[in-house]
């Protein structure tokens, strides 16, 4: 009696997931039923060794990576599964490798399936658009953002891509899984049945001479479409980007290699997203630190792109700290001894429980006192408040509307003015009681000499002649350091 042959005999699956939290059901259970069906599964992730899976919140059990992502190359697998965990999925979504492998499974029209949170790695690969799938409700508009249809069903269908919506709902997927993915081996067995033979040398160049349409398209960057830049290997676009003396094909080439590496650009920026700096900021300086990466990478050293690339954003980022971040110019070493002051700070604050004083941080950093003074004061130039900021007080309505600007102090104008004062003061009592009146009277008063000849009874060239003398006096007496009550 013959035995059936199973109807995924010999194809290669792909399980694409991240180091670590993989929802271990939503990978052990498709990874067993394809099996049962006579499928290959192989696990890929980022690197080589084992990925860590999660029984909900829990950690779970270890599985053993088969390939990473540097080495897999999507023709060597007839179809794709990616499972499910909303950590997993978030760390999946970020990798531009991962991105990419997946897009050429879609280019290559190979079936998919995903579960649970899966979807988000097509979101960020843009492989949505016009599509109808299933995922929690918490994604659906994430979905519809991207493009596609959210259905609130177990399991749903759409041009090879099976999604499923939820955990529960995992045994429907298990078996609609098999079945399309093997409806979609029998398609390609009968494909390449029914493809016709190549035809020999002696009838290709005959046709080709009896019809010049018939010649082989010269192969070169031009000849890239839309689809094929999406789907083309970091290392073909690299190739293709030196040999290309095409302006326009150089810049498309070269927006598909930003498109492709920009979630890693993003990735970094988000680890800095803790400072004071606005996000979009550190966006834009990741940015562009990709396209100086992208402009200096030479493939031809056998490294990796990403190896190259998270090196030179991470020196941008630092240097947009060191440079643009701070509001006051700071030099270097003051900048690095500050940040050495505050780490540490932090450091003996948590482990003593309370703030140390300069004298602890000194002896911890082996500096002196002076040293680490100086660190806490150049901290105090990363930033800086507007003197229009309204000042944060617990008093009255007024103090509440008062501004940073207007509790601070000014120099007073008038202090150079105490000297004089207490000079004259001494030096005017030498002065005749008419004379001092006078100088009352006009500098006091500000009487006009007419006014002032008036009330004293003189004419207005005596009252003139009498100040002159008066001040002439009193600057004389000003300069008398041995008058009592004046200084020198």
């Amino acid at each position: 009696m013959a035995v059936a042959t199973p109807p995924l005999q010999g194809q290669k699956v792909a399980f694409l997931v991240a180091q670590e939290g993989v929802e271990e059901a939503q990978l052990a259970d498709p990874w067993q039923a394809l099996q049962q069906a006579g499928a290959i599964p192989l696990l890929l992730a980022p690197e080589r060794g084992e990925v860590q899976a999660f029984k909900r919140r829990r950690r779970g059990a270890r599985f053993h990576v088969d390939a990473a992502l540097d080495e897999a190359q999507p023709e060597q697998y007839d179809a794709l599964v990616l499972p499910g965990g909303p950590a997993h999925s978030e760390l999946l979504e970020t990798d531009v490798r991962a991105l990419g492998f997946v897009r050429r499974i879609f280019s290559a029209g190979k079936p998919v399936g995903t579960i649970c949170h899966g979807p988000r790695t097509l979101i960020e690969a843009d492989l949505v658009r016009g599509r109808r799938l299933t995922s929690p409700p918490s994604m659906r508009t994430k979905i519809r953002n991207a493009g596609g249809t959210w259905l609130d069903e177990a399991v749903v269908i759409d041009r090879g891509l099976v999604s499923a919506r939820k955990l529960e709902d995992l045994p429907a997927f298990c078996t609609t899984l098999v079945k399309q993915f093997a409806a979609a081996s029998a398609r390609r067995r009968k494909g390449r049945s029914a493809r016709p033979r190549r035809a020999s040398p002696h009838t290709a160049t005959a046709a080709g001479a009896s019809n010049p349409r018939a010649t082989n398209p010269p192969t070169g960057a031009g000849t890239l479409t839309a689809t094929e830049l999406r789907s083309a290997s970091p290392a073909l676009l690299f190739k293709r980007l030196r040999s290309s003396e095409d302006k326009a094909t150089h810049a498309a080439v070269h927006a598909a290699l930003v498109e492709r590496f920009l979630p890693l650009a993003h990735k970094l920026a988000r680890r800095y997203m803790r400072s004071s700096e606005p996000y979009d900021d550190l966006s834009q300086v990741a940015s562009l630190g990709l396209l100086k990466a992208i402009d200096r990478f030479d493939p031809d050293r056998g490294t990796g792109f990403s190896s190259f690339a998270i090196p030179t954003i991470s020196g941008e980022l630092k240097r947009y700290f060191r440079d643009a971040a701070w509001s006051v110019h700071v030099p270097r070493g003051a900048q690095e001894r500050a940040l050495a002051v505050e780490e540490t700070n932090v450091h003996l604050t948590s482990r003593d429980g309370r703030a140390p004083n300069a004298q602890q941080i000194a002896d911890h950093m082996h500096l002196s006192v002076e040293q680490v003074l100086d660190g806490l004061q150049a901290g105090r130039a990363y930033d800086t408040l507007s003197l229009d900021a309204p000042r944060s007080s617990g008093g009255g309505e007024e103090d509440d509307l008062a501004t940073v600007g207007a509790t601070l102090g000014r120099e007073d104008e008038r202090f150079e003015l105490i000297d004089a004062d207490v000079t004259l003061a001494a030096a005017v009592h030498h002065l005749p009681q008419r004379e001092r009146r006078i100088l009352h009277l006009r500098f006091v008063e500000d009487m006009t000499q007419n006014e002032i000849a008036d009330v004293v009874g003189v004419s207005q060239m005596q009252v003139s002649r009498l100040l002159r003398r008066s001040i002439g006096r009193l600057r004389e007496l000003a300069d008398d350091a041995t008058l009592p009550g004046v200084s020198a």
